[in-house]
């Protein structure tokens, strides 16, 4: 084979002076590069004898990846590419962010420009890292050796076979240990299994502490039956490679997988009860609103009832949110054939590419800078449905929190009566302040140093036991407080009526029923948003009592749905009655307040009528006819006339 002076060497003195070459220090990082690439060459498909002064393992090739750096230099061979590189210093578009390689032509950059081209061709083997993964990183070096021959040894204790090239990645720089990182791997299957076998086929990296191929921390790879390959992720870089291992050892030693239990089932079935009953009720008001019109409930008397539309909002968020990690989880360990040669899938109809809930139990090779993570990220959908989420959780209990002080006030302060626009204030502010929280957790959570989420137990993506009392349990003890001090004030107020034997109407008695059933719901919420950060942390007896006090508070959400409903129908016919009873009293008042003629004097009738026929020009100058002077005219003792 060719040395790099061009001369023409045999396999073993080339094998040999390249390591040599390696761990020269008057060697510089391009003339390692090369001379690792001449090393692959010289092993692959190679008869020589190896003994352990002219052969690298896996971790001693991964160290050396990992120390080189370089702006920008490739070595692409028959055998191998080798690519290292400067990012953030070009602008996106020619960031080299991965390497291909093809059987028989060689291998290929990957930029974002040509990474559709790469990955729709028949590659062999390939790995691509994200652009975020890349922020702030010094450098970024990949090589992938198409012929894993010579590693098939590497791991000997386990009854894992390597079945694909092997592709090493690497960076340093800033924020080594975050774990935010995502590599997207492609493999094709250079040594298959016997046709009779029946295996599970598993991304894998190399554990340099175990000396053992390792999944965790990988995705399972899915195949592509359009290029014959299998397709997967991992959140940290090291030494990659896809193996094979017998099926009825993959239920032992396979990935753990997410299984939905009676609490989980419960959890789901009373939130959707829960979001039922609203539409119920909902339907309901809409069907009186045709049949009967008078019967339609006023939009005030609703105020209350329009506060669980943000609590059947966060239901439908946070169900799609377990939904969304339950279904890539619950297929971690299924075990459908993957016989190669039959083009079987793994799992056909998943398109999304999911992260193990097992978290890595060691670190890779202490001398090396690559990344292990300490807890499994979630992935970005995940992200944005669990801020989502934590949003509708603290705009929820400002609402109710809201409505709840808003019905005390109109309890408490009969005239005037407190104004919607107060209302609307307070929920305004409600919005801004879930706003503001769900800001500084997506800002804290964005920087890869202090991220603040991870995976339980494969069905949610939440925030992590580090920071969730900061984000939750501080914020639901601080509404808890506000409604439990509301309620022993209504119940003082109800005992001091009591005592002073005060009627109270209809309407504010259910104006108090209302109030106590929102105040409630923020209780029976409070209770059981608090309990679910303790199920986390709990151990797992303490954490299925508290499991089942989150199911049931949350299932409680449906009745008071109900019952809020039935005070607002019953209010509005409260009004109804009391707007006909002041009418019919405002009739009854008109009728008794028209005056009655007196009788008393019989010529006053008749005065009035004669009188209209007085005329006068002037107050000096009035007269009256004479004749009616003369009729009405009355006689007297002393009269001449007469």
């Amino acid at each position: 084979m060719i040395w790099t002076n061009g001369t023409c060497v045999t396999r073993e003195f080339a094998q040999t002076s390249a390591i040599l070459t390696i761990y020269s220090n008057s060697s510089n990082d391009t003339e390692k590069a090369d001379a690792l690439a001449i090393y692959v060459t010289s092993i692959s498909n190679s008869n020589v004898t190896s003994n352990s002064s002219n052969i690298l393992t896996i971790a001693q090739i991964d160290q050396i990846v990992g120390n080189l750096t370089n702006d920008n230099y490739t070595v692409n061979t028959n055998d191998t590419i080798f690519i290292m590189t400067r990012p953030n210093l070009k602008p996106d578009g020619e960031n080299k962010i991965g390497a291909s390689f093809q059987k028989n032509i060689g291998g290929t950059t990957i930029y974002i420009d040509n990474k559709d081209n790469v990955t729709n061709s028949n590659l062999s083997a390939a790995g691509i890292i994200t652009l975020k993964s890349l922020n702030e990183v010094k450098s970024f070096n990949m090589i992938i050796i198409y012929d894993s021959t010579a590693f098939e040894n590497a791991d000997n204790s386990s009854n894992k076979t390597l079945s694909s090239s092997i592709i090493f990645a690497t960076i340093n720089g800033a924020y080594l240990n975050r774990t935010n990182i995502t590599i997207t791997l492609y493999f094709q299957v250079l040594k298959p299994p016997k046709p009779t076998e029946d295996v599970t086929y598993l991304c894998t990296f190399y554990d340099t502490n175990t000396l053992k191929w390792n999944e965790f921390g990988c995705t399972v790879p899915r195949y592509n039956r359009t290029f014959d390959r299998y397709e997967c992720q991992c959140n940290h870089l090291t030494s990659f490679a896809l193996i094979w291992l017998p099926k009825s050892l993959g239920s032992s030693q396979g990935i753990p997988r997410a299984i939905y239990n009676n609490q989980d089932k419960a959890s789901i079935a009373f939130q959707i009860i829960s979001i039922f009953c609203f539409i119920l009720v909902v339907m309901h008001g809409i069907a009186i609103q045709f049949i009967k019109p008078q019967k339609f409930i006023k939009l005030k008397l609703l105020l209350p009832l329009i506060s669980c539309i943000v609590t059947m909002i966060l239901f439908i968020f946070y169900i799609a949110l377990g939904l969304t990690v339950y279904s890539r989880f619950s297929q971690s360990n299924v075990t459908n054939g993957n016989f190669p040669n039959q083009g079987r899938s793994f799992q056909e109809n998943s398109n999304e590419i999911s992260l193990l809930e097992t978290k890595l139990n060691s670190r890779v090779d202490s001398s090396s800078d690559n990344s292990s993570p300490s807890h499994i990220p979630c992935l970005p959908n995940e992200h944005a449905l669990m801020f989502i989420v934590f949003f509708f959780i603290i705009f929820m209990f400002g609402v109710k929190t809201s409505f709840g002080y808003y019905n005390y006030r109109y309890y408490v302060q009969l005239n005037p009566p407190p104004s919607v626009r107060s209302l609307v204030i307070t929920i305004g502010i409600s919005f801004l302040i879930g706003i503001i929280y769900m800001a500084i957790a997506a800002g804290l959570n964005y920087n890869p140093s202090n991220e603040i989420s991870e995976i339980y137990v494969g069905k949610l993506c939440w925030f992590n036991r580090r920071v969730i009392h900061y984000f939750l349990t501080i914020p639901i003890c601080i509404f808890l407080l506000i409604s439990i001090i509301l309620i022993i004030w209504v119940t003082k107020r109800m005992i001091a009526h009591i005592n002073r034997a005060e009627e109270s109407t209809s309407e504010h008695t259910r104006k108090k029923y209302c109030l106590i059933v929102v105040l409630t719901s923020c209780v029976t919420q409070g209770l059981g948003w608090l309990f679910g950060p303790l199920i986390l942390i709990a151990d797992p007896k303490a954490g299925e009592v508290l499991g089942w006090f989150f199911v049931i508070f949350n299932g409680l959400e449906g009745v008071w749905i109900i019952i809020l409903y039935i005070i607002a129908r019953k209010e509005h016919m409260g009004e109804k009655m009391r707007a006909r009873d002041y009418t019919d009293m405002q009739l009854t008042d008109m009728r008794e307040e028209t005056p009655e003629p007196e009788r008393d004097d019989q010529n006053i009738n008749r005065t009035a009528a004669l009188l209209k026929s007085c005329k006068s020009d002037s107050p000096r100058n009035s007269f009256v006819d004479l004749s009616a002077i003369n009729i009405y005219h009355r006689a007297h003792p002393d009269d001449n006339d007469q």
